[in-house]
């Protein structure tokens, strides 16, 4: 696996083995300004997979964003899309980041999978 970027406020990896990207969202965006390369370093770990990749973004660690990040959301959720996605796989821990997230996914159009359990979303990826 290889870290694309590790910082506070996000992980990005990428299995290029098993063409699957990783997205770790933590703690509080207050707005898009705290992550300013945020969208420049999910397109680096979609130029390293292919056609059909599966996706396991984990927002356990995410607090409920702001609206201005339920955007950037969309954003990244179109961009994945242009790289045809397989499985998306979304990890929560919260009903209120559940419901954010939601609200990007139902803009974007990108179609996902909801987990309460690390278990479970790998195992459902690997299926």
């Amino acid at each position: 696996m290889e870290t694309i970027v590790k910082n506070e406020k996000y992980v990005i990896e990428v299995d290029v083995v098993k063409n699957r990207t990783y997205f770790t969202f933590i703690g509080f965006w207050e707005s898009a300004a705290v992550v300013p390369n945020f969208l420049d370093d999910c397109r680096k770990a979609f130029e390293k997979i292919s056609r059909g990749y599966s996706n396991l973004v984990n927002l356990s660690a995410l607090k409920t964003p702001p609206d201005e990040i339920g955007a950037l959301f969309i954003e990244l959720q179109k961009m994945a899309m242009e790289y045809h996605p397989g499985k998306i796989a979304e990890l929560y821990d919260s009903t209120l980041v559940k419901v954010r997230v939601e609200e990007s996914t139902d803009a974007s159009g990108i179609k996902s999978r909801k987990f309460d359990s690390m278990t479970k979303a790998v195992a459902w990826l690997d299926e």
